[in-house]
């Protein structure tokens, strides 16, 4: 670099806050609310849903069955973010899909 081209020098304090900012703000706001409601809809919804169809469960299963889809999204986020730290997010990312369809198929063959 020559010496008489310098660098602009950039001040968080006094840099203007532009429409781009606000894309990646909402942008990762968005992975945020998607994951909440996910695991609303897998811990409370879902069982919701099934205990219509069985109202005789006593209140503990009732409530282990409401607490199953939290307990696995924190068992799963210990196990897989060790993993994830030791070989990265995108590597699990591209393999979500096929161990998923993997385990469903497995789950298909099984069951019938």
């Amino acid at each position: 670099m020559v010496e008489s081209q310098k660098l602009p020098e950039y001040n968080m304090d006094t840099m203007p806050l532009r429409r781009g900012h606000i894309l990646i703000l909402m942008i990762a706001s968005a992975g945020q609310f998607f994951g909440g409601a996910l695991a609303i809809l897998v811990g409370v919804i879902a069982p919701l849903i099934a205990m219509t169809h069985h109202p005789g469960l006593s209140p503990w299963l009732q409530g282990f069955i409401f607490a199953c889809g939290l307990i696995g999204i924190m068992l799963g986020s210990l196990f897989f973010g060790r993993f994830s730290d030791k070989y990265g997010y995108l590597f699990f990312f591209r393999w979500s899909l096929p161990g998923l369809r993997w385990v469903f198929i497995s789950v298909i063959l099984w069951w019938y």
